[in-house]
């Protein structure tokens, strides 16, 4: 280096190496607040052999490499010498796999052996989603190594994707021994390579030669990645998708996964398991406003609980836990002022996902690809129900009567239509018993839903039990319930759909029919099973299958099939079909009125 200013050998440098428009930014930013450091920078580059060495010397200056990565090489290491001899075969056969699963893996925690931090999630313990497994085979289940393997994990933002990509990491590389897996952080622009039992760190033109092998596995979490051979994984949410960076891949894409939010049951779990300092009265509250996202109902109240080490015998130390690891979530509410934007989330528009995601969900079919939208909680639609009281509903009418609509956006917009219904209440709506013979009578009656009801919450069927009043109206905290969106009691079960096709889960069901107020009086009495509809698949609606799960999903991705065997509880239910008017006049005004001269009526 014959230039003498250190500030131009070192400028030079940085051009010569080909550090992307990024790194060079914060290299020079990096520089320019720490002058002294200029000459020593370029005394050591006089140091390095090669280039690859000076490039990752400078680029460890902004980007240091995390530690936490070498704490996942330390779980790896040790699963592998618990799991049983075959594990350490390059396993071929789904059954196997599964058969080590159960043996090892089914305690739904993976830990670090010395309670050390995991990257990503940093946290010793990552609790281990039923729905993670099932990914993770419909994942390596594509085993043709000539296909150009790209695979997008989606979800509600704060579910666990993330978390997702390190329970791939660690089964890949503990069930395939000869395994190359490739992982790129959210931040920065380092990568960490898992070979034969090593972790190395450099930039991804030091690993081009792994990431052009198509056996190699290229773990991407939440940012754009590279376009190369390896079976590539990302995960990312909504809003990341919607950046112009990722068309490119999102239209050359395999298959799209979407990670469910969290059910009840798995937030206890994880909270026992993970985070046992969360009282469960507080991790139960914030899931009755957040839904399940982990994020706000775990994490969030954790990092308040480990930093301040509050009085949790203290309301007013509750309260304030409550009100900042709901935040985010009230900032949302705050931005849906009318209709208009409200319509606007539902589709999903770019300006609006950000802050959408965090009051409304995706959930997906049994194949985990996205199927529906739903409110992440009851009371989330009642705070947006109430904001927009004298608001028109006309546009969002209009939507949902697109019956083409190819969005995931009219069932949801038809549930809050049917919400906002039963909420004032005064409704009569034609209904039509479903035959489950075709020689069966066909049988017409009308459902009243009586002026403005009380409503009620509950978080488990078993809750349903407290309820024995005629004609109140009963809501799932969050939709933790796959049988049912509403009650009547004391007899009626009302699942919203738009869909034809709405086959109901047996054991889910079962559980809701035994704690329902008429049939713990008279375990004989008949229950009403309502699937509500909008008018334009309401003449062709038939009888809907009841389904159960199946033992292994293998090479088989949906996971139920209809039951053999129905239960005899079902002896005395019947199934109904609830028809929704859409008119795009329809105001609070006018569905007051209704409901008044309902009630007049009765008079």
């Amino acid at each position: 280096m014959s230039d003498s200013n250190p500030l131009s050998i070192l400028k030079g440098e940085i051009n010569r190496l080909g550090f992307v428009s990024g790194e060079k930014i914060s290299l020079l930013s990096h520089f320019t607040e720490n002058v002294q450091k200029i000459a020593v920078a370029v005394s050591c580059l006089d140091d390095f052999d090669t280039d690859k060495d000076k490039r990752t010397y400078l680029r460890s200056l902004i980007s240091p490499p995390d530690p936490l990565f070498t704490n996942i090489l330390d779980v790896v290491l040790n699963l592998r010498k618990t799991l049983p001899e075959s594990l350490r075969d390059d396993i071929e056969t789904m059954s196997e796999e599964q058969e080590i699963e159960q043996e090892e893996l089914t305690s739904n925690l993976i830990q670090h052996p010395n309670r050390k931090p995991l990257a990503v999630i940093k946290e010793p313990v990552l609790y281990v989603r039923e729905s993670y497994r099932d990914l993770y085979h419909i994942v390596t289940n594509e085993n043709d190594e000539d296909c150009d393997l790209k695979f997008l994990i989606t979800g509600t933002s704060g579910v666990g994707k993330s978390c997702f990509l390190i329970y791939l990491l660690i089964r890949l590389l503990c069930n395939k021994t000869d395994a190359t897996v490739i992982f790129k952080p959210a931040s920065g622009n380092l990568l960490y390579c898992f070979k034969d039992s090593n972790l190395s760190v450099g930039d991804s033109e030091e690993f081009s030669e792994q990431l052009y092998n198509s056996k190699t596995w290229y773990l991407v979490d939440g940012t754009v990645p590279e376009d190369v051979i390896a079976k590539t994984v990302v995960s990312a949410s909504s809003k990341s998708i919607k950046d112009n960076r990722f068309q490119d891949f999102v239209k050359n894409l395999v298959s799209v996964f979407c990670v469910p939010p969290w059910s009840l049951e798995e937030l206890e779990a994880c909270r026992l398991s993970v985070f046992p300092m969360i009282p469960q009265d507080l991790m139960l509250d914030l899931s009755d406003e957040a839904g399940g996202v982990p994020r706000y109902v775990l994490r969030i109240p954790a990092s308040i609980i480990r930093l301040k080490n509050p009085n949790l015998e203290d309301q007013d130390m509750i309260n304030m836990i409550k009100q900042i690891s709901l935040k985010r979530v009230k900032e949302a509410l705050l931005e849906i002022s009318d209709i208009r934007k409200l319509v606007q989330c539902f589709s999903e528009n770019a300006q609006y996902v950000e802050f959408s995601s965090r009051l409304i969900h995706r959930w997906p079919d049994t194949f985990y690809q996205e199927r529906s939208l739903s409110w992440a909680s009851g009371r989330i639609f009642d705070k947006i129900q109430k904001k927009l009281e004298d608001s028109r509903w006309g546009n969002l009418f209009l939507k949902i009567q697109d019956p083409d609509d190819p969005s995931s956006s009219r069932g949801i917009m038809f549930e809050s239509h049917v919400l906002h219904l039963f909420k004032l209440g005064g409704q009569t709506f034609e209904s039509r018993r479903l035959r489950e013979n075709e020689n069966d009578p066909v049988i017409y009656d009308e459902l009243t839903i009586p002026t403005k009801p009380t409503t009620m919450y509950i978080r488990y069927a078993s809750q349903l039990t407290r309820h024995n009043q005629e004609g109140i109206i009963i809501k799932p905290t969050i939709r933790n319930f796959g049988a049912i969106d509403l009650i009547l009691t004391p007899y009626c079960i009302f699942q919203i759909t738009v869909s034809p096709k709405h086959p109901v889960k047996q054991s889910e069901l079962i559980n809701v029919v035994q704690n329902m107020p008429a049939y713990k009086k008279n375990p004989k009495a008949k229950i009403f099973l309502c699937f509500i509809v909008p008018d334009d698949i309401y003449d062709a609606f038939s009888y809907q299958r009841y389904i159960t799960p199946k033992k292994k999903i293998g090479n088989d991705l949906e996971a139920f099939q209809a039951v053999k065997r129905m239960s005899p509880i079902f002896s005395n239910v019947e199934q109904w079909v609830v028809k929704i008017k859409m008119t795009p006049e329809m105001t609070v005004t006018s569905v007051l009125n209704n409901a008044m001269a309902v009630a007049n009526s009765c008079l």
